[in-house]
């Protein structure tokens, strides 16, 4: 449901495209054979022909698509599978909503974290709270939005996103993104996701501010489960399949767990679990989240701590205003990830965290077989 969208299959779309293509890659994301509808646009030859063409899946699983500012993760093409789908891009025409750096998550098939649909179109408090950023998963500064809206379909403020690198490898992922919005409080926004296949995700928000402000970060769950708080810092998203273990880990970030709306069908909407994560900041201010997704049923839990980066040379260790590391352990598995939010590479020094050494901007090292070099998704 990204901006003013229904819950909609789009299958007979995506049918009659492989049709006109003649795509195997397309039929595999569509029907087995055309549905009714499609069949009155194609005619009945065109039913047969679909049922001949080949079907299968896309050789690639997740993608970056720049042009729209769209990224998808997956770790694979089954319909039980995990996806995790940040937007940076143009907001589009008057269907567009406040939602740079927006992130939804699927997983096992199931909806985590979603977008707010779009409820109605009437102008009014109820048009503007499903358009607001803190309908969506994202970050505001001092309570104020990066897109104002000034009626149904037009705003007064928009806010220019800015796309940066990534890298989409076999066992790592990395896609990060920022806007303008806040630049006229002196505060520039940047998103960082590190996906470890299949079922972690590390997503470091940097604001790089001068002066004092307030960060909101908003995560919008499924309609279909319930979240509870399992301490200050854990919360637990049980539905009907899946189970996501969310683990803030800023130290004097405050997150609350209350409620919001969910538009899947035009004019309805339903009451739906959320968080609100609060920081205040002078400077350059980070917040650093761990989510662990699992199939309902799966006993297997995980533990997450923020730790400090050093220089291996010098000896001395970083403020956190310079660089983070995380790290993550489940069952036999531990991995650390730093990430720098300055320049603190030189060419004869190497960043050091919890014994792992590397030198990059963002490292994941599986402690299990290393603790050097790593795998860098970001220089």
């Amino acid at each position: 449901m990204t901006g003013d969208s229904d819950d909609t299959d789009i299958r007979d779309f995506i049918s009659v495209a492989a049709w006109l293509f003649r795509d195997p890659g397309l039929k595999g994301a569509g029907f087995p054979k055309l549905d009714f509808e499609s069949v009155w646009d194609v005619g009945i030859v065109g039913a047969r022909e679909y049922e001949q063409l080949e079907s299968r899946m896309p050789e690639f699983t997740s993608i970056a698509l720049e042009d729209s500012g769209n990224y998808y993760l997956r770790d694979g093409w089954g319909e039980d599978g995990n996806l995790l789908h940040m937007h940076c891009g143009t907001l589009g025409a008057g269907h567009g909503h406040s939602d740079k750096l927006h992130l939804d998550l699927v997983i096992g098939g199931e909806d985590v974290l979603t977008d707010a649909g779009r409820y109605q179109y009437v102008p009014g408090p109820d048009r503007y709270a499903f358009k607001n950023p803190d309908a969506h998963n994202t970050i505001t500064v001092d309570g104020k939005y990066f897109t104002i809206c000034k009626d149904s379909w037009e705003c007064s403020k928009l806010s220019q996103p800015v796309k940066q690198s990534y890298k989409l490898l076999e066992e790592y992922e990395f896609i990060q993104g920022g806007h303008l919005g806040y630049m006229d409080q002196g505060v520039y926004i940047n998103r960082k996701v590190v996906h470890i296949k299949p079922d972690f995700y590390i997503i470091m928000d940097e604001m790089y501010a001068e002066g004092d402000h307030t960060y909101e970060q908003y995560w919008n769950f499924s309609e279909g489960g319930r979240v509870e708080a399992v301490s200050d810092q854990r919360f637990l998203f049980q539905g009907q399949r899946a189970v996501a273990e969310f683990l803030f880990l800023t130290p004097g970030s405050v997150s609350r767990l209350g409620f919001s709306r969910i538009s899947r069908y035009y004019n309805y909407c339903q009451s739906r679990p959320a968080i609100k994560t609060q920081v205040e900041g002078r400077g350059f201010t980070s917040l650093l989240t761990v989510i662990h997704g699992r199939k309902a049923g799966e006993e297997s839990s995980c533990q997450a701590a923020r730790i400090p980066v050093r220089s291996a040379l010098k000896k001395m260790e970083y403020p956190y205003s310079m660089a983070e590391a995380v790290r993550i352990q489940k069952d036999q598995k531990e991995y650390v990830v730093i990430f720098c939010h300055q320049e603190v590479n030189s060419p004869t020094d190497l960043e050091e965290a919890d014994g792992c050494m590397g030198f990059g901007n963002v490292i994941v090292f599986d402690k299990s077989r290393e603790n050097l070099v790593g795998t860098v998704l970001h220089y």
